[in-house]
């Protein structure tokens, strides 16, 4: 009889294995250039959703053989495929265009800045492959792409950074502020927003700068000392961990301490810069995932390092695609209500509404504290 059932088991298995779907993820990411840090990070956490998922796929085709049971069809196998955009828009639009008809994937992620997204919008369309794009706000999306059915932005938006913006303003109450930022859509978005937001509340600004992104460092003693002799309680800045590095060390030189604000940069800095005493008026916009202790632990565990920017949203957009295919929802043509709760917000799809941003994200202003970042109160 062991024999008997040890067989029909292995029978039993190669039928599911017959019967078992691949999930083809196509992955473009910016793991070299200027965007290289924020496309290892979104990588690091939609591998970590795969390891996730593919133990559980284990565990329950185990228990599915102990019980004599096919496995569902839509608990399929995940594979990956993986380029290098170099931070180019040419090199994604090739790495798109070989996954859609090489690969022959079932969905693309990707797009790690705007201007690398952007010129993927029309291929998915094109080639009528979903795409989700999980670091650009929707803001940004054009408005002849917003009813596109084929693209889904996940990223946190500026109407999200704004409210957050409002409180920290409303706390810390300056009297004036100066803006720097990229001339990038999105940097130039925010500074858009934010004025509006300084108007409502009477605050005057007392100057910007928007500088080339490949002339940043270069001009950054100019920009330190335009803001000196402007003479701000606050400095909103738009940069990566690298330049927020050397910007609060050329402050620290004049002896200029304004109140500084951010965005997603501040602990990669913080610690880049093993100087705490720099970081004392320094805060950062963050969204509120990164506060989700069990994601960061468990992140940790493989990593061994913290969560940086858009892990999250990396790991959430694997999950998403995986609970979207489980429901038998098809993307591009959903005609039912769906909900997944991921750890950057709650994934809505719906058949009456525009579906460009399935997930409605929370900001907050952090700040960090003996070595961890904290909601300022």
């Amino acid at each position: 009889m062991k024999i008997l059932r040890l067989l029909l088991l292995l029978l039993l298995s190669n039928f599911n294995n017959a019967q078992a779907e691949t999930l083809k993820i196509g992955l473009i990411v910016s793991l070299t250039g200027p965007a290289g840090e924020q496309g290892k990070n979104w990588l690091q956490g939609a591998e970590l959703a795969k390891e996730e998922l593919e133990k559980q796929y284990s565990l329950e085709k185990q228990y599915s053989l102990e019980k004599q049971y096919s496995l569902n069809k839509q608990d399929s196998k995940l594979e990956f495929f993986v380029d290098d955009d170099g931070t180019v828009p040419h090199q994604a639009v090739t790495a798109f265009q070989k996954m859609a008809t090489v690969n022959k994937v079932d969905l693309i992620i990707g797009g790690t800045w705007d201007f690398v997204a952007e010129p993927l919008y029309g291929l998915a369309e094109q080639y009528k492959i979903p795409f989700i794009t999980l670091t650009n706000p929707i803001e940004l999306l054009p408005e002849r792409q917003k009813k596109n059915p084929y693209v889904f932005v996940t990223g946190l938006s500026v109407a999200e950074m704004t409210k957050a913006f409002a409180k920290f303003l409303e706390v810390k109450k300056p009297k004036n502020v100066f803006l720097v930022y990229p001339q990038l859509p999105f940097g130039e978005k925010q500074a858009e927003s934010y004025k509006l937001l300084f108007a409502s509340k009477n605050i005057p600004l007392t100057g910007e700068e928007a500088f080339p992104p490949q002339e940043y460092f270069t001009s950054l003693k100019t920009i330190v000392l335009k803001i000196k002799k402007a003479n701000p309680d606050l400095v909103y800045i738009v940069t990566n961990y690298a330049g927020l590095d050397l910007f609060t060390r050329e402050l620290a030189q004049i002896k200029f301490s304004p109140l500084v604000l951010t965005s997603q940069h501040l602990q990669q800095a913080y610690e880049f810069s093993n100087d705490a005493k720099r970081y004392e008026k320094v805060f950062g916009i963050y969204p509120r995932s990164v506060l989700d202790n069990e994601f960061n632990q468990r992140y940790v565990s493989k990593y061994n390092t913290k969560p940086r920017v858009y892990a999250a949203e990396g790991y959430d957009a694997v999950n998403f695609i995986v609970a979207v295919r489980k429901a038998n929802i098809v993307l591009e043509k959903v005609v039912r209500d769906f909900t997944y709760k991921g750890i950057s917000g709650l994934f809505n799809l719906g058949a009456n509404q525009v579906n460009s941003a399935p997930v409605k994200t929370e900001a907050v202003v952090l700040k960090m504290n003996n070595g961890t970042l904290q909601e300022i109160p």
